[in-house]
């Protein structure tokens, strides 16, 4: 697949072991864009399906690539029909603290990865990210 060879040949510029690789994925399936989705199935069964890209499937990525992830986080909780009704201050805080809050980077829409190559031990056993 040429996302992979694109990945894996950007991974091998990683020259030191502090050397990171920052990569992103938009359309979160376990995001709010999951209500989407369902809508969609129920009232346009013919329309072409939201793009989508997992934690899961970027963490498969990063494995076959040689990468660890070693941090991440999200942006994009606020569906935008309601953000668009909602003062820019109000959004942008809302946002703000959402973001900062552990683990609920995994349900944001935009979620950003940032990665080192995988060590010795973690190419035997698999990336436990």
């Amino acid at each position: 697949e040429l996302r992979v060879a694109r990945i894996r040949q950007l991974a091998g510029r990683l020259k030191t072991p502090t050397g990171r690789m920052v990569l992103n994925t938009h359309g979160n399936p376990a995001s709010f864009r999951i209500l989407a989705t369902s809508r969609n199935k129920l009232l346009r069964p013919k329309a072409a399906p939201l793009p989508a890209f997992s934690v899961g499937q970027m963490r498969d990525l990063a494995n076959q690539c040689g990468l660890q992830i070693i941090a991440a986080g999200g942006t994009g909780f606020i569906p935008r029909s309601i953000t668009m009704r909602l003062p820019a201050k109000v959004t942008v805080g809302l946002e703000r603290i959402l973001s900062r809050l552990p683990v609920l980077w995994r349900f944001a829409s935009n979620i950003v990865f940032i990665m080192r190559k995988q060590t010795a031990a973690l190419q035997t056993t698999g990336n436990r990210t």
